[in-house]
């Protein structure tokens, strides 16, 4: 991510939003300096990501062990940054950032939490569809071998998070400032 050298200490704040995780490793630093670099001294950076689907954390929800796996395989296959959302406040500091402050709220999944878990039910279940070619593309990973198998899956998933009181998934805000000097 090389962003316009003209911007070098132009902007107050910079907000980007679940956008780490789809830089692999080794580029999520890189990133960092360059929000780094466009940032006026005395400035802000807020970053928001979700935690990554971990596998084996969803007793009685075989889809979603199993979309959390394939999740995981994914992402490992392409080194991408599965667990920036843990990682921001370490990687910010070491972009040089300073006064840095994380919080996060859970993101509750399924109708058992009312128009809000529908919606974010919906939107999850939406990620995990746009990743369906990825996984499919690399053989399934031993867990699924067809579109319908996929759309089964997540079908099933929708299921589960509607009839599993307590599905939930962390959503992490850190906010820096560029030190004066």
């Amino acid at each position: 991510m090389n962003l316009p050298p003209e911007w070098t200490d132009t902007f107050s704040l910079v907000h980007q939003r679940l956008v780490l995780i789809i830089f692999d490793i080794q580029k999520c630093p890189v990133a960092l300096e360059e929000i780094y670099r466009v940032l006026r001294p005395g400035a802000w950076v807020q970053l928001a990501e979700t935690t990554a689907w971990v596998e084996k954390e969803y007793p009685g929800m075989p889809c979603m062990e199993k979309l959390a796996t394939l999740f995981r395989r994914v992402t490992k296959s392409r080194n991408l940054h599965t667990d920036c959302a843990d990682d921001m406040p370490r990687m910010l500091e070491e972009a040089g950032f300073v006064d840095i402050r994380r919080e996060s709220r859970m993101q509750c999944m399924g109708k058992w939490a009312g128009e809000n878990g529908v919606a974010m039910r919906d939107n999850h279940v939406g990620v995990l569809r746009g990743m369906k070619t990825p996984i499919l593309k690399a053989g399934g990973f031993g867990h699924v071998s067809t579109e319908a198998e996929y759309e089964a899956l997540l079908e099933g998933l929708g299921r589960e998070w509607d009839e599993v009181p307590g599905t939930m998934l962390e959503f992490v805000v850190c906010c820096a400032r560029k030190p004066l000097h």
